[in-house]
């Protein structure tokens, strides 16, 4: 009896991770030819929309100015301007320029961080905004907090560094949305 029910919760962590990682057809394979062999069924299936508490901007930018990539007080001031174009409060910075090519920096913000990495013999820069509402996060709704412009932020350092060209992919980040699915003993 003991190892049937470490079985069941080794089952249910199992698929647990599995929806996670959105493995649904193995998951559901799991559960047919082990937990059901074991005397359980799926009694039912249980799901909550994801919470969103922030958004995730990756931006390339190909075909950038090389000088510009290549100097870091530009950069510093590139990226605080476009936080502040786009209502982010920064906290901190840090920036470092390499021997021969290329700046990596970082701006830490009181609602997540704005990075970029460049390689001018590329003319290639990689950014990073992850921005966070922390009236969002703990399930107020937005009255008060100003609101961030990703959109602007991004249009801002694309303009700049004079990028040929750029793509961003925006991915929303939260919690819940997860699909588990709920066992019940056999009679």
């Amino acid at each position: 009896m003991f190892y049937r029910g470490v079985l069941v919760a080794f089952m249910a962590v199992a698929v647990y991770s599995l929806a996670l990682r959105g493995d649904t057809f193995f998951c559901q394979r799991l559960c047919d030819d082990e937990v059901r062999s074991e005397g359980y069924v799926q009694v039912s299936c249980t799901s909550s929309p994801m919470q969103k508490i922030g958004e995730h901007s990756i931006v390339e930018l190909w075909g950038a100015d090389v000088s510009l990539l290549n100097d870091e007080s530009h950069l510093r001031n590139l990226l605080r301007s476009a936080a502040e174009i786009g209502n982010l409060a920064v906290i901190d910075s840090s920036f470092h320029s390499f021997h021969k090519l290329g700046v990596t920096g970082i701006l830490l913000l009181s609602s997540s961080h704005l990075t970029v990495h460049t390689w001018p013999e590329y003319g290639y820069a990689a950014i990073d905004l992850f921005t966070c509402d922390p009236l969002l996060s703990n399930g107020l709704t937005n009255t008060t907090s100003v609101s961030v412009d990703a959109e602007a932020i991004i249009g801002h350092l694309v303009k700049e560094l004079r990028a040929l060209q750029s793509v961003n992919r925006r991915i929303e980040r939260g919690y819940g949305g997860i699909a588990l699915p709920t066992f019940s003993r056999r009679s």
